[in-house]
């Protein structure tokens, strides 16, 4: 009999110390942390890493005050 176990190869994510975190940003990256760790073992590297952009992009839109604002130049 063989068992087999799944294995986190990218590890556990920090925890997200909502403290810290502007208030009118709190919703919005505690949602896209989830989404990262909810995509980290169901989808492709590449979807992890758009969910990773994602929450990125609400920290430096909530830093320079454009949430709005399209980071793919920066």
């Amino acid at each position: 009999m063989l068992t087999l176990k799944s294995h986190h190869s990218l590890g556990d994510l920090p925890e997200l110390i909502t403290a810290n975190v502007p208030e009118q940003a709190q919703i919005a990256l505690t949602e896209a942390v989830d989404k990262v760790a909810a995509s980290v073992n169901r989808l492709s590297a590449t979807e992890v890493v758009d969910r990773c952009r994602d929450a990125v992009s609400i920290v430096f839109g909530t830093l320079i005050d454009d949430r709005g604002e399209d980071l793919s130049d920066a």
